[in-house]
């Protein structure tokens, strides 16, 4: 593959998702032999940071086309009303997450702040990957289809928006579930979230009262214990709420 097609290829991906966007790992790593992952790791900058550093701020200069979480968890957001912010992402290890500067744009257009006590990132710069590429072709078409389908279920997602409020948290809290928790005993997974409500109701939204509202009708139906971003979730009983919640749409 050309470096010119790999280009295209991936800013027609990037004009569909926008120039904020998130790869979870499972959605790209599948995609790559063990080989050109070592190419895209190798072709970055390894950042560290610590408990609220950001990684970058609105406005900031764009340096980086996209970044890889070693370790650590952070919180994505965007500027809202004045003073306010308005989540847009969380992103754990082995997610990908960019890329400004493969749009085009000269400042970022959303932050990114360590949620954990620590966290590691590789940031790759535009010509680096460029350079990645070259020596491992696959990497971009790999990379371009994995943020076509994580473009194809952020639709699926905004199509959701027509479903209750309080079903879209639950179903937000199952999806984080899956991607962040830790298997107990008896089906039991504990995920810790580092979110508050107001954070997971603009993940899902919706608002903090219909956060909070969500919240306590799960507790009521045992499918979810545990507060302040702590919380121990019974998979199977919220997947049987959510399906009862669309239900009586």
């Amino acid at each position: 593959m050309a470096s010119s097609d790999f280009l295209t290829a991936w800013s027609q991906a990037l004009g569909e998702a926008g120039a904020s966007w998130t790869v979870p790992e499972q959605h790209w790593s599948r995609e790559l032999a063990q080989a050109e992952q070592q190419h895209l790791v190798q072709a970055g900058q390894v950042r560290l940071l610590g408990h609220r550093d950001w990684l970058f701020r609105y406005g900031d200069p764009v340096e980086a086309c996209f970044f890889v979480v070693l370790e650590g968890r952070l919180k994505l957001s965007m500027p809202d009303a004045p003073g306010g912010e308005r989540t847009t992402g969380l992103v754990g290890p082995g997610d990908l997450f960019g890329a400004d500067s493969c749009a085009g744009l000269r400042g970022y257009t959303h932050e990114a702040v360590c949620l954990t006590s620590s966290a590691r990132v590789i940031a790759v710069s535009s010509a680096r990957f460029e350079e990645a590429v070259r020596q491992a072709p696959q990497l971009a078409l790999a990379l371009s289809r994995a943020l076509a389908q994580e473009t194809r279920r952020a639709r699926e997602m905004s199509e959701a928006t027509s479903l209750p409020a309080e079903v879209r948290v639950a179903h937000l809290l199952l999806t984080l579930t899956h991607r962040f928790g830790e298997p107990l005993q008896n089906g039991t997974v504990r995920v810790v979230l580092n979110l508050r409500h107001d954070e997971l109701a603009s993940l899902a939204g919706t608002t903090r009262v219909s956060a909070t509202q969500a919240f306590r009708r799960l507790r009521d139906a045992k499918a979810v214990t545990g507060t302040r971003g702590v919380y121990e979730v019974q998979p199977l009983t919220l997947q049987a709420w959510i399906a009862a919640g669309a239900a009586d749409q």
